[in-house]
């Protein structure tokens, strides 16, 4: 006999589930299944084509771009070119009227290079020669240019063996009261700018109304400093 209480015990014990796995069976045949996965592919394949197209015109967008930058870029050079050209146009001559100028200045500075200032040569002589000496006549000559437009004169020398080569001599005749006098003629001769080397050739005595003079020549060398400045414009 069971005691009391027994099966009611019995009955309250809890009561434990077990787990079963259902297996899963997938009843499709096999074409649905392969039509599925071809349909996946597809929609793959459009996707990859959608987004090579949308690159590629991306792409033809940017170079068309560019293309027509480059095109307004160049329209605006031409336009640039033929103002440019236009303007080039008005100065033609320029050139040609350089080139005239060029050639004047040449030709001037080849003049004035072996130019002497005889005026300011023949003022300060007739300053400050002596009272007792009188001037009859001088003969100059300077040297032409080396050969070469703008080039300096080729030295020279006086018929005095023994004077400094320079560009030119000058020869002057005159008659002085004595001998002294002509010694003070050199001497003014001597101290003169652009002039070196004087001395007399020949100085002989005579007599004028019955009075004794001394005649005589002498020559001077002509230096650069003598020569007219081509650049400045004025005597050296």
């Amino acid at each position: 006999m069971t005691a009391p209480g027994t099966e009611q015990t019995q009955l309250l014990a809890p009561l434990t589930e077990t787990a079963y796995t259902v297996p899963r069976v997938n009843l499709l045949p096999p074409e649905i299944i392969e039509t599925r996965r071809f349909r996946r592919t597809q929609k793959l394949l459009a996707l990859c084509v959608i987004g090579a197209v949308a690159s590629v015109g991306g792409l033809y967008w940017m170079a068309q771009n560019r293309a027509d930058t480059a095109a307004a870029e160049l329209a605006v050079a031409q336009a640039e070119t033929t103002r440019l050209k236009a303007e080039e146009a008005k100065y033609a001559e320029v050139p040609r009227i350089i080139a005239q100028v060029d050639a004047a200045t040449a030709a001037r500075d080849e003049a004035l290079f072996t130019n002497v200032a005889w005026y300011r040569y023949l003022n300060d002589l007739a300053l400050t020669y002596p009272d007792a000496v009188w001037l009859e006549n001088f003969t100059a000559s300077v040297a032409a240019p080396g050969g070469v437009s703008g080039a300096a004169p080729v030295p020279v020398a006086g018929s005095n063996p023994l004077a400094s080569p320079g560009f030119g001599t000058v020869t002057f005749t005159g008659t002085a009261m004595q001998h002294s006098d002509v010694a003070s003629w050199l001497d003014v001769l001597a101290s003169t700018k652009g002039f070196a080397d004087a001395y007399f050739t020949n100085s002989s005595r005579t007599q004028i109304d019955g009075t004794d003079v001394v005649n005589f020549t002498s020559q001077v060398v002509v230096t650069g400093d003598a020569l007219w400045d081509r650049y400045e414009g004025e005597a050296r």
